[in-house]
Formats: structure tokens, sequence, C-alpha cells
């Protein structure tokens, strides 16, 4: 039948996918180290490569029965003369294994804790970004399992590991700690309870070299010597914390 058209489908090109090695390398590998805090702290484990594997970095930081994972992605090139750094920290009540109780039985807007945390993970963050560095970074914080542990320092930590294990230009890691005051010693990660005594509530962040990116806190008429030991305590977990992160990434 001389009518009928032989119709030939076109020649589309075949997507590539520009992943860089590094990147590559976070999705396939699958990390979990530990960290130890003191005899009166859980030790703090961070782990990478399980979830998220197509995000641009992903990591997991675990205390006792607390978990937050962190995601990072990157967007295209922004026409600001600053980073345009987004970041979004999230309290899912299914943390806590409970229905959300609103009447649409759904998840709002962020709450005002959520918008100060993820405020405080930036302020953490964004002193380690590469000068001249102006992609959009989109870093997202979920809190999987919540326990009497602080879910906020471990969102920092995650997400300091999650741009560790991408391909972003960040001068090296953070390691961030809470510290107290309460009988006569400083304590490491307080539980809620033992935060409701503390002289000195105080979140420390540092990098591997000891230097202090974000610090924020409160103290209850507490002495100078007191805070001041707070934070030299603080700062060399969080060198450690920042060091171990350094070396998995591959970034010392």
């Amino acid at each position: 039948m001389s009518y009928l058209l032989k119709l030939t489908p076109p020649k589309l090109p075949r997507p590539s996918f520009l992943l860089s090695s590094h990147s590559l390398l976070s999705t396939t590998r699958n990390i979990v180290i530990s960290i130890p805090l003191g005899p009166f702290c859980p030790p703090l484990e961070l782990s990478s490569g399980q979830l998220a594997r197509l995000a641009d970095g992903c990591a997991v930081a675990k205390l006792g029965n607390t978990a937050v994972m962190s995601t990072v992605c990157r967007g295209k090139v922004s026409t600001s003369s600053f980073l345009p750094l987004t970041v979004d920290y999230r309290q899912k009540a299914a943390a806590a294994g409970r229905i959300p109780t609103n009447f649409l039985r759904r998840e709002l807007g962020p709450s005002e804790r959520e918008i100060l945390t993820s405020r405080m993970i930036d302020r953490s963050v964004r002193p380690l970004a590469a000068k001249g560095f102006v992609e959009e970074v989109g870093i997202s914080c979920n809190l999987l399992a919540v326990g009497v542990e602080d879910p906020e320092v471990l969102a920092i930590n995650a997400a300091s590991m999650a741009l560790a294990m991408s391909s972003l230009p960040w001068q090296g890691a953070v390691g961030a700690v809470r510290v107290g005051w309460a009988g006569g010693r400083v304590l490491i990660n307080p539980a809620r309870r033992e935060l409701g005594g503390s002289e000195v509530n105080l979140v420390l962040v540092g990098t591997s070299e000891g230097k202090c990116t974000m610090m924020e806190g409160e103290a209850k008429c507490a002495k100078d010597t007191k805070f001041l030991e707070c934070v030299r305590v603080g700062l060399e977990y969080c060198a450690e914390i920042a060091g171990q992160i350094d070396m998995v990434g591959g970034r010392e």
C-alpha cells in the first residue's frame, strides 16, 4: 500500500549525567564511624552511603536513641555575590512514632525552634565555604528518631559529614557538641533532664584545628572559670569529631 508512510523515530541524544568522582564515591561507599565522647556520654555514630544515594552528599548522625539525617544538593550558579545556602531542619512527628494532632493530620510549616535550628546550622558551616563559590546549595535535615539526646547538634554533625562526602568545595569539616556544667564537672551532650540542672547551656562548633566557627548558649550566673573550661573541653571534642569527618571525606 503506497499511501502508508514509513516513519522512523528521530534519534535523540542520550542523556549525560556529570558526576564527579568524589560525589560518585560518596554514593557507593558504606561508611560507619564511632567517636567516643567521654565516659558519661554515649558514642557519636556517623554513617553514610545507605540512605539518599542520589543526593550529592548524605550522612546520618546517631547518639543514643536519637538520629538525624542530613542531605546536601547543589543547584545552578547564582548571580548573587554571596553563597545562596538554604538549610531546612524538620522535626517530624513520625520520629516519635506519632501522627500529627492537627485537624489535617499532616505536617504544617516549620516551627520557631526549627527555624532557629536551621539558622544555627547555617552559621556553623557557612564560614568554611570556598571563597567565590556562589552555587545554590540546599541542606535538608530530618529527624529520624528521637530520644533523650539533643538532635540539634546531631544535625550540625550530619550536615558537616554530608558536605565532606559531597563534591562541594568546602574547606574542612566541623564538629558540634552541647556542653553543660553540673555536679562540679563538664557535661558533654547532656540529656534534657541533666540540662535542666546545668549552670551552662552552650552549643560549640569547631574545626579539627580547634577553631570555633559558631557559639550559642546561656549561663546562669556561672563563674568565668567554669565557662572557659566548658569552652575548652567542648572545642577538644569538636576537633576530634571534625578530624574524623575530614579523614573519612578525604580532605585531611
